[in-house]
């Protein structure tokens, strides 16, 4: 992965992949990239994954750490009580100066994706955030009134 004095830290969710990852794709194209994964099990309330489920996270945690180590970058793991606050630490320790990620569409995660996005845009923090999963975002595609489909039902 291409170094140079832009670090964009990457947070990686539930798109533990390095293919077809349009956040990643991007960071990676602008300047150094910073990948991070955030285990926050607070935060995640009805949506907390079961037994399988982690097991099967660690697995592809593993398994990411080696896809990045190859390119040349280190997955930051950080296990937490607050996501923003490690989102924050990391960018002071690193000098990030953008963060990227997939959307997600739980009510959870749309909470705190706003939440993450409107803090670090107050403090400078260039946020984007991508389409990783669908071929359309619920909000583009469009009724018969002219009026986002999922306001039409």
């Amino acid at each position: 992965m291409e170094m140079s004095k832009k670090k964009t830290l990457v947070w990686f969710r539930r798109d533990l992949s390095i293919e077809d990852n349009p956040a990643l794709a991007s960071a990676a194209h602008e300047g150094s990239v910073l990948p991070l994964f955030i285990w926050c099990p607070e935060e995640e309330g009805q949506f907390y994954p079961g037994k399988t489920s982690r097991w099967w996270l660690k697995q592809s945690l593993s398994h990411l750490a080696q896809s990045l180590k190859a390119l040349g970058a280190e997955l930051i793991l950080i296990k937490t009580h607050c996501t923003i606050s490690a989102i924050l630490d990391c960018i002071h320790a690193t000098g990030a100066t953008k963060l990227v990620f997939s959307h997600l569409y739980d009510p959870v995660s749309l909470v705190r994706d706003h939440t993450v996005k409107e803090k670090l845009v107050d403090l400078g923090i260039i946020v984007k955030s991508y389409n990783g999963d669908l071929l359309y975002e619920p909000w583009e595609i469009y009724g018969e009134k002219g009026q986002p489909y999922i306001y039409e039902l």
